[in-house]
């Protein structure tokens, strides 16, 4: 139990009473104040979970799904969704492949989708990956092809006769394998950071050949460079190792070498047989 109050003047006992009321001390008459109860303290206040929420957020959340599951067909032809092409091809998958139709129906696919043709001159940028075979580039006054930032470029088995054959800026790598180029300016230009590697392929020019810049790396393992009245021009950092490789300095005024073909194997027709 709690002591009981008393008087500050007297020290007499004060009569029961309301807490905060004023009540008057029985020995010396002197009125007082009980003391105010404490206030009452609120409990405390319960924060809301958000982890309720968050289920919903991820629900929200777009992810690229499978690429072979978004290709729909229609009956007028084949209709594939172009941002879908840079995963197609990281799965090393090619749209053509993929799409049960028949060749008229390639031709009305995006010019992304149908693959590079020749009929234009080839410029790529970004992260792109693209791979050109068989195919026969003739663009007089302008560059064949334009391989810019991070783009990679692999050629097989193309012939290219262009004002500029190829012009290689920025990041990223080129290869070249059995290609021939014939340009009347350079026929492989690079510059920046880009790595370029040659085998079984030929560059003549009217002029330069090669020309570097910046800290572009050209491997030759094999095949010809060949131009007036120097084969490679370089600048700043540009390196060019030679393995195999065939490097010509030619004369101004002497007619360039014509770039050779590989030979094809004579056809042979059947014999009858020998008769004893």
């Amino acid at each position: 139990m709690a002591a009981p109050l008393t008087c500050k003047s007297c020290g007499g006992p004060l009569p029961p009473g309301k807490p905060g009321a004023t009540v008057v001390c029985g020995y010396c008459g002197t009125a007082a104040q009980l003391p105010a109860p404490p206030p009452k303290r609120k409990p405390p206040r319960e924060r809301k979970r958000r982890q309720a929420r968050r289920p919903a957020k991820q629900a929200r959340r777009w992810r690229l799904p499978n690429p072979l599951s978004c290709l729909p067909c229609q009956a007028s032809g084949a209709v594939v969704i172009s941002t879908l092409l840079p995963e197609l091809r990281k799965a090393g998958l090619e749209p053509r492949d993929l799409l049960p139709v028949a060749g008229e129906h390639l031709r009305e696919l995006p010019g992304a989708l149908r693959g590079y043709d020749g009929s234009a001159p080839f410029r790529c940028g970004g992260n792109e990956r693209h791979t050109l075979r068989d195919l026969t580039l003739d663009f007089p006054g302008h560059p064949a092809l334009i391989v810019e930032e991070n783009c990679s470029v692999v050629l097989e088995r193309v012939r290219i006769r262009a004002a500029v054959g190829i012009e290689a800026r920025g990041n990223g790598t080129v290869g070249l394998e059995d290609v021939v180029v014939r340009s009347t300016g350079p026929a492989l230009l690079v510059e920046g950071n880009k790595r370029v590697e040659l085998a079984q392929t030929q560059l003549v020019s009217d002029g330069h050949a090669l020309e570097l810049s910046g800290n572009a790396r050209v491997v030759a393992y094999s095949g010809l460079i060949e131009g007036a009245p120097r084969a490679v021009k370089r600048r700043r950092n540009g390196r060019l190792r030679v393995h195999d490789a065939e490097v010509v300095n030619r004369r101004r005024g002497v007619l360039p070498s014509e770039p050779l073909d590989p030979p094809v194997a004579p056809e042979t027709e059947p014999q009858p047989p020998s008769i004893p």
